[in-house]
């Protein structure tokens, strides 16, 4: 706790270790952490790799036709269904 307020006082962000994402991870983190909020994920503010809008879009089309997903304009988010099968929603819309 000392080592942290020290950090603060110093002006410091009390950070001791960067972890920095690979393109998989980000995306990957994007979705699951996205779809678990009712608002979804708005696939425009995806990360910007090479064709992951449209990988995302491609890979939701079989989930929106099994009742799993809504497509609100840029916005993807679970239906009730989708919710509780949300583990087989997120590795539906990740690349294996």
């Amino acid at each position: 706790l000392q080592e942290y307020i020290d950090f603060i006082n110093k002006g410091r962000a009390p950070v001791k270790k960067v972890i920095r994402l690979t393109p998989q991870d980000e995306l990957m983190e994007f979705i699951m952490l996205g779809l678990r909020l009712s608002e979804g994920i708005e696939i425009d503010k995806a990360p910007a790799h090479e064709n992951v809008k449209e990988m995302i879009l491609s890979r939701a089309i079989p989930l929106i036709e099994e009742g799993l997903l809504e497509k609100d304009g840029s916005i993807l988010r679970p239906t009730l269904r989708g919710f509780l099968l949300l583990n087989e929603v997120i590795n539906g819309l990740i690349p294996g």
